[in-house]
């Protein structure tokens, strides 16, 4: 619950009210030429900006949550070392207002229409990348070739710092990531952008531009289709199907043996009174207080209670590291938990065994003796 509880809660580094995304893929046969794919978005934002209640649109190659990110690798032209290796990144093709359309933080300036083909070469890195591979130095103006281009090709400048999102999962720590004009995608050696994800921010309900925006789409080109339609509001609560379920599966496990536990507790305690009922109608008879017998009862119930703790507590420390790959952002010790855990079974010993004890109290000494 801990886990699922900060799963639910962590911030994605975006923001996803409000937007709706749609899936356009440019078949090779309609567009051939890498020329072909770069003016076909900028027609489409250009149209779908005119549209009522529209906030600002624009396109990716991979849309947050939905997609894993392509793995590329790059070396640092200034104060590189002689032989360093290529270092490790995410790279990303975005279209002009995208840091606008998903209210991603940033530093220093987006991308622009002037940033085409042809244009001198930019990009944005985010703060994962910036803190791991320029630590303590601004990035800004530093230069990076990417290692997918050609060797003639010029450098990328850093024209600005996006703040780190969560592009795999929810549950998966941002990755260095580089974002390149999609623009510019098309003339360096990167695979060609024909998938791409519009996205669109709107004034009230997101999902009702789904119509305008399949219209669009087809007045530029009938032949093509939009899919995985919908907006990132439901795409954010899709990511986290998996591990809602698996806490609800748990969850109901952990009840019936909490339920288990109370019952065989009270079945436990109930043998105990019957058999000591001679005893405790004794103690009544010899001036006893009915609270004594109480405490006596209860004290006899949670003195197994807390050795069972004590074992289930050592137990777990060891058993919990197979919880590990289920957590996110707690450990399987985690003493807050633990401690919730362990409160939590001993009201309920408690509980299961003050029925017993309520009922050793009202054990009436002269019918016991004349029983006897």
């Amino acid at each position: 619950l801990h886990s699922l509880w900060n799963l639910l809660h962590v911030d994605p580094g975006f923001d996803t009210e409000g937007v709706v995304a749609a899936r356009l893929e440019l078949p090779s046969a309609r567009y051939p030429e890498r020329e072909d794919l770069a003016p076909f978005f900028p027609r489409l934002v250009e149209r779908l900006e005119t549209l009522p209640g529209v906030v600002s649109v624009s396109y990716t190659t991979s849309l947050p949550l939905a997609e894993g990110l392509r793995p590329e690798g790059f070396r640092r032209l200034e104060g590189a070392r002689a032989g360093e290796e290529p270092l490790s990144m995410g790279y990303v093709g975005v279209g002009p207002e995208y840091f606008r359309t998903l209210r991603i933080p940033m530093r220093g300036r987006g991308f622009t229409e002037a940033d085409r083909a042809g244009a001198p070469r930019v990009a944005i890195v985010d703060e994962a990348l910036a803190r791991a591979y320029f630590p303590g130095e601004d990035p800004i103006g530093r230069r990076i070739l990417v290692l997918a281009s050609r060797p003639d090709d010029m450098p990328f400048e850093i024209v600005g710092v996006a703040g780190e999102i969560r592009h795999e999962s929810l549950g998966e720590a941002p990755q260095p990531t580089v974002y390149v004009p999609h623009a510019q995608m098309v003339e360096h050696g990167f695979r060609p952008p024909r998938n791409v994800v519009v996205t669109l921010r709107a004034e009230g309900n997101p999902l009702d531009l789904a119509a305008a925006l399949r219209r669009e789409v087809a007045r530029l080109d009938p032949e093509l289709a939009l899919s995985e339609l919908g907006s990132l509001d439901a795409l954010r609560r899709a990511s986290v199907v998996r591990p809602r379920r698996l806490t609800g599966l748990l969850g109901a496990f952990s009840v019936l043996a909490l339920v288990l536990a109370a019952v065989g507790l009270y079945g436990l305690m109930a043998q105990i009174v019957g058999q000591r009922r001679r005893e405790m109608g004794v103690r009544m008879a010899l001036g006893a207080d009915r609270g004594v017998v109480v405490r006596r009862v209860v004290g006899h119930g949670l003195r197994l209670t807390v050795a069972g703790l004590a074992l289930g507590l050592a137990g777990s420390l060891g058993a919990g590291r197979l919880l590990d790959s289920l957590l996110f952002e707690v450990g399987a010790a985690d003493p807050a938990s633990l401690g919730a855990t362990a409160a939590l079974l001993l009201g309920v010993a408690l509980a299961a065994c003050w029925l017993p004890a309520r009922r050793a109290a009202k054990v009436q000494p002269a019918e016991v003796l004349r029983a006897e």
